[in-house]
């Protein structure tokens, strides 16, 4: 662990982790953030097929297994393969990029996903002002602050764990406005939010900002968070030729890649299951507000965010009821307090949640309105200028 590194609470589930519960008590995980629809009937078909028809595939090295997924993944965004850096999902490109800029000044909207947190400690933390609900608009306006502060800046778009989504003309607007800045988003959720939306897709890909890096993966979207394929996509040759250098040969598995091939080319799964999940999600998000208020975070991907003052109670009520959610302390820096609920996908498990939140102490429903812990003040590096009086706290 180095010095930078954040730790999340011991006591704390992961998202999509049951080891800690006894066996058997969970029968509904809505704490994964991978599409619960997944992983699509074409990449089963296309992994059986190899290990029916190659096996051998196991035995050799994986040399072809990158190129393979580049040219794959650069298709699905329409860009070039050789824009692409690919690693064992984002979390790996994550590590890469933290050790890459461990000495650089960068800045990091937060609340954020928790391996980030505890790779890039060391960035300057952009969070909610004090007293104001995080909202898009209030994202915007604290990533060009950080943008005009810092050469690098750090988002999730959409952010996890709340599901804020800022739209792709006005990052890319930032970008030309702090052209001394790079701007780098994680991208992991953006097939949830809708087709088409990523800052490397075309139209007009080849005339993205350099000043840009995305980070995107096939585990969520397609359900295939198991099979760890990921990809870096950046026109800063210089960038993505010193990340290429610190991914280990051979990265990826032959038998992972032939799974992801078949997922990304299977467009029509794809767009039925997330339109799916889409309206799902508005049920969820319905259902959560009838019993946590405006405390419920509005958004348009897979799953919702609820601030809770008490988020582990919450959480072990709903265990109780055979669901799992992921929770959130709001005493880590970085963090904000309350849980992330996915969305349900069928009559039975709303009917599961329903019936759970149903006797849910009255006492432990979120007050709209109250103040929610920001986390620890911390102020980083601002090497591009002063950091402005409304800076992070």
């Amino acid at each position: 662990m180095t010095v930078h590194e954040i730790r999340a609470p011991h006591d704390e589930h992961r998202g999509g982790d049951l080891t800690g519960y006894d066996n058997g008590r969970i029968s509904l995980d809505l704490s994964e953030c991978a599409n619960r629809l997944g992983p699509p009937p074409s990449t089963l078909r296309a992994v059986m097929s190899q290990l029916t028809h190659n096996p051998g595939a196991l035995r050799t090295t994986p040399y072809q297994a990158v190129d393979d997924y580049a040219q794959a993944y650069a298709h699905h965004l329409g860009v070039s393969r050789h824009e692409l850096v690919c690693g064992r999902g984002v979390s790996e490109l994550l590590l890469v990029l933290s050790d890459l800029l461990s000495t650089e000044d960068l800045g990091m909207l937060t609340p954020e996903y928790t391996e980030t947190l505890r790779r890039f400690a060391f960035a300057t933390f952009y969070p909610p002002n004090p007293g104001r609900t995080d909202t898009t608009a209030h994202r915007l306006e604290r990533l060009r602050r950080a943008m005009q502060a810092h050469r690098y800046v750090l988002i999730s778009n959409p952010n996890n764990p709340l599901g804020l989504y800022i739209g792709r003309e006005d990052l890319l607007a930032a970008c030309r406005a702090f052209p001394q800045s790079t701007l780098i988003a994680d991208e992991t959720y953006i097939e949830f939010q809708g087709p088409r939306l990523s800052l490397a897709s075309r139209p007009g890909h080849e005339t993205r900002p350099r000043n840009l890096v995305i980070l995107q993966s096939t585990g969520k979207a397609w359900g295939l968070a198991g099979a760890r394929s990921g990809i870096m996509w950046t026109r800063n040759s210089d960038l993505a030729h010193r990340a290429g250098l610190r991914i280990p040969s051979w990265p990826l598995s032959a038998s992972d890649v032939t799974g992801h091939k078949a997922a990304l080319a299977d467009t029509a799964w794809l767009h039925r299951t997330l339109t799916h999940i889409r309206r799902s999600a508005s049920q969820t998000e319905e259902l959560l507000r009838r019993h946590f208020g405006d405390a419920v975070v509005p958004s348009k991907i897979h799953y919702r965010f609820v601030h809770l003052d008490q988020p582990v109670t919450v959480a072990a009520h709903l265990a109780n009821h055979g669901i799992a959610v992921r929770t959130f302390d709001g005493a880590t820096r970085g963090r904000v307090s309350g849980m992330r609920v996915s969305t349900p996908t069928n009559t039975g498990e709303f009917d599961q949640l329903e019936h759970a939140l149903s006797s849910l102490p009255a006492s432990l429903a979120a007050r709209p309105g109250s103040t929610r812990p920001p986390g620890t003040p911390y102020f980083g590096k601002a090497a591009l200028g002063p950091l402005p009086q409304t800076a992070p706290i």
